[in-house]
């Protein structure tokens, strides 16, 4: 069968409600051989605070709010960086998820014109086919929905996430083709363009379909941002075009990364 890749968070939860159930079985049963009814009382409560804590645990979670295409620089930045840390903390792990976070807000901030555009902006005026400030295609969107990454578990999270249904999401990703341009009315694009979250947890899927690992921060005497600057060409542009462009990215990455939390401390070794 397919997406079966569940996560460890999955895991972890799928462990955590099965204790709660266990728990409830358990009161149930020792509920049986009570005589005193004070102590049945307090067990009958407990049975029930358990079946609320569990019921909870099935709750929709709240993702943080879109980006404020209007505010100023600082807040549309720390607004995606919440954003996208919901999606690498599911994808990667609390640990290991801040090169991953950053590397997608340089992509972020430079395809979606500094977090203004959600919809791709031609030279010539006119849209184009990408949706969200990572300005992914209908065929991108396919290519993200078929990655083993983009679990029944995260079908589901979207679903919770942008208030449309399991079914619809997976009928419209299945409607797209190889075609950049998405069909009229495609509930994909639809969700690229009104959900940050949405856009961002394609934009991770498609990112784990790419054969290189994603770069790692740029450290002296390498020059700053040219790993990232690399990657971003080959593998989200396609690798299609001359160096400037990359000196473009590069130039985004230096506007933008003064904007971002700074990053973890590294321990200095004994």
């Amino acid at each position: 069968m397919r997406r079966i890749d569940y996560s460890m968070r999955a895991r972890n939860m799928f462990a955590y409600r099965n204790g709660l159930i266990d728990q409830m079985y358990r009161t149930q049963e020792v509920l049986k051989a009570v005589d005193d009814p004070d102590v049945a009382a307090t067990l009958k409560d407990w049975h029930s605070h358990i079946g609320r804590v569990l019921l909870s645990s099935f709750a929709a979670a709240s993702p943080p709010p879109n980006v404020d295409t209007d505010a100023s620089d600082q807040d549309r930045v720390i607004a995606l960086w919440n954003v996208i840390g919901v999606v690498t903390a599911d994808f990667d792990g609390v640990g290991g998820s801040d090169n991953t976070r950053r590397f997608m807000m340089y992509i972020a901030w430079h395809e979606g014109a500094r977090l203004k555009y959600r919809i791709q902006q031609l030279s010539s005026g006119a849209p184009g086919p990408a949706r969200s400030f990572f300005q992914i295609q209908g065929a991108s969107a396919q290519t993200a929905y078929n990655s083993s990454s983009m679990t029944d578990e995260r079908l589901n999270a979207l679903a919770s996430f942008t208030g449309s249904s399991h079914d619809a999401i997976v009928a419209g990703f299945q409607s797209l083709t190889s075609s950049a341009s998405f069909p009229d009315g495609n509930v994909i694009a639809t969700l690229l363009e009104q959900s940050d979250i949405f856009g961002a947890y394609l934009a991770r899927a498609l990112l784990w379909t790419f054969s290189a690992p994603l770069p790692q921060p740029a450290l002296p005497p390498v020059a700053l941002f040219q790993p990232q600057a690399d990657y971003w060409f080959q593998y989200w542009h396609g690798g299609v075009g001359d160096d400037t462009l990359k000196q473009q990215f590069k130039d985004d990455c230096a506007t933008v990364d003064p904007l971002l939390p700074a990053p973890p401390s590294i321990p200095s070794a004994p």
